[in-house]
């Protein structure tokens, strides 16, 4: 997992635990489900076997915010496939806290509905066996399909799974929204402001 160090910032410590945490969590939920029952037979010898696999990204790394994407890879002994999501960290060092996607913006701004058609139009524009209505479902102006996003310099990078604006075999989805696009939604003592005004 990735580590802050260099200084007593008490607010890279606290990034730390958040990191430490997130990935110590999956590695405990997959030990707990790949635990045999009592009348459970092991897997038989020279089979693949169940598997958990967590890398991330630095996206961004900077004195005043953090942006990680984790890629957390699962396989269940005897499924059709593995299973893969992202899950994200980001994290405002100035004030010690994760952030939310509202903490970008100014309250009451409708930045997802501006997000989402943002990334429904550069999804149908990228194509990639992509259907419309699954677009239109998977990256709608709901908070639920907007979990997975990260801070950039240019812009602000959601991650869509696999399934959720296509098929499985279409794999997971990746768009990137320019600040410009969101200049006036964007909170101006925000942790992207910075960002917005070049």
């Amino acid at each position: 997992y990735p580590e802050l160090s260099g200084g007593n910032n008490p607010n890279f410590q606290k990034f730390n635990q958040a990191a430490r945490g997130f990935v110590t969590t999956k590695v405990s939920l997959f030990k707990k489900e790949m635990k045999l029952e009592e009348d459970e037979e092991p897997p038989p010898e020279g089979s693949m076997g169940s598997d958990l696999n967590i890398g991330y990204t630095v996206v961004l790394a900077q004195d005043d915010l953090v942006s990680i994407r984790f890629d957390v890879g699962t396989y269940y002994q005897g499924a059709a496939h593995p299973n893969s999501y992202t899950e994200v960290i980001n994290y405002d060092l100035k004030n010690g806290k994760q952030l939310k996607l509202s903490d970008l913006f100014k309250p009451g701004a409708k930045y997802l509905q501006a997000i989402s058609a943002y990334s429904i139009a550069d999804l149908k524009k990228q194509g990639k066996d992509l259907l419309s209505e699954q677009i239109e479902s998977g990256a709608a102006p709901k908070a639920e399909n907007y979990q997975s996003w990260n801070i950039g310099k240019t812009g602000l990078g959601i991650n869509f799974d696999a399934y959720q604006v296509g098929p499985y075999a279409a794999g997971p989805q990746f768009v990137l929204v320019p600040y410009s696009n969101l200049k006036d939604l964007i909170n101006p003592d925000g942790p992207i402001a910075q960002f917005a005004s070049r």
